[in-house]
């Protein structure tokens, strides 16, 4: 049975039922007080389920604009009709879910997303730069080395430097020889290298060499941030507010964000769920939950 706090004075009117009978029904569902009512010849009592086809008289009734009501009514669904309650929220109610989450909880969720729409997300708040200066050792060495990045790029970007940041940087990886040699016969040398030492010589640099030869890969060629892994693209959020994170959550639509509050334990998805529009609510009541609003007690 569902006890809510509702306008007894509305239904006792709508069906003709005397006030003298609040205290005879008490603790009975409505199906059990119509059901009464009809032995009686109460004609309106017959056809009682009506009011349950029509949204707007279940909104009065069940004061459905109280959140305790929605809340107390939602508590009975399973974990299916609980779930699919979640399509009927707009993303600012999604979001305000997701509030429940620890902030590393929250960066692996977005890691979980679709790279395109984790990208969006992202670069509405940070640079290219500021995710390649999150990256761990391991991370740079994979995507330096990988079969995808054409060494032909890594080559360009080498050529770009002015010879003080050249010789700086070959610096850490071929010592103080390259001081002595000219642009041209290091670049040559460099070249020469077949690719698996290229890639050793790549793994030497030091790691504020490594993000300055990825940053510059990145700057000519902005796709290769695709390369990346979701892990890493997220990474900048762990270092920001919570309040933030749920900010930059606007630009993703709720296909992206009815998921990660299904991973919410069942009593904060009641919760959020409670979130719905009273009228979406007493539309769903109607057309998929009869058996539910037949438990509602006065």
């Amino acid at each position: 049975m569902i006890t809510l706090d509702i306008d007894l004075s509305y239904l006792f009117k709508h069906f003709g039922i005397s006030a003298q009978k609040v205290n005879l029904y008490s603790n009975k569902n409505i199906e059990e007080v119509m059901e009464a009512e009809a032995k009686e010849g109460n004609k309106k009592a017959e056809n009682y389920t009506r009011i349950f086809e029509q949204p707007e008289e279940l909104v009065e009734f069940l004061k459905l604009t109280d959140a305790t009501n929605r809340f107390l009514i939602i508590r009975n669904l399973n974990d299916d009709d609980l779930k699919g309650l979640l399509q009927y929220l707009g993303s600012d109610d999604l979001i305000w879910g997701l509030q429940y989450f620890s902030i590393d909880k929250l960066v692996e969720l977005m890691s979980e997303l679709p790279q395109e729409e984790l990208l969006k997300l992202v670069m509405e708040k940070f640079s290219m730069e500021e995710i390649v200066a999150m990256m761990k050792t391991e991370e740079m060495d994979e995507f330096l080395t990988g079969e995808k990045l054409d060494r032909n790029h890594i080559m360009d970007f080498f050529k770009q430097l002015d010879e003080q940041r050249f010789k700086k940087l070959m610096f850490q990886v071929m010592g103080p020889e390259v001081l002595e040699q000219d642009r041209k016969t290091t670049l040559a040398n460099i070249d020469a290298l077949d690719d698996k030492a290229f890639n050793r010589m790549l793994e030497k640099f030091e790691n504020k060499g490594k993000k300055m030869i990825i940053f510059g890969i990145l700057y000519n060629k902005p796709e290769y941030i695709k390369e990346f892994k979701n892990e890493t693209i997220a990474r900048p959020f762990e270092f920001v507010e919570k309040g933030e994170i749920l900010k930059s959550m606007k630009t993703l639509d709720p296909e992206f964000l009815i998921p990660m509050v299904e991973e919410l334990p069942k009593d904060l998805i009641q919760v959020v769920a409670t979130q719905i529009d009273p009228m979406a609510f007493a539309e769903v009541l109607s057309k998929d939950f009869q058996n539910i609003l037949s438990e509602i007690a006065f």
